[in-house]
């Protein structure tokens, strides 16, 4: 079962950073995912078994209850296969809903 945490900012940060670094570094190979964004972003972490297993950053967008998510992130593990299952997305629709009505 999913359970889904929001942080703000760099409180608690190490979720997100482990997913992202993950897929982003490790996989995709990019080298500078992270940025001053991150400082005031609302970090949404899908936890599966307890486990950080996907990620996405929130940002106001300047609208009335308006927000950007980027840097969405989802772990690729054999043993916990979320991409393939589509739970993290299940997940990650299920918490930023309410954000996008």
């Amino acid at each position: 079962m999913e359970e889904l945490k929001f942080y703000q900012g760099k409180e608690n940060f190490a979720p997100s950073y482990r997913v992202r670094k993950a897929v982003f570094g490790v996989e995709q190979g990019f080298e500078h995912d992270f940025d001053e964004e991150d400082d005031t972003a609302e970090h949404l972490v899908v936890y599966k078994d307890g486990e950080p297993v996907a990620t996405a950053r929130c940002m106001p967008s300047g609208k009335p209850d308006g927000y950007y998510i980027g840097r969405v992130a989802v772990v690729r593990d054999r043993t916990t296969p979320c991409r393939e299952r589509r739970e993290a997305d299940r997940a990650l629709r299920r918490a930023l809903r309410p954000s996008i009505l």
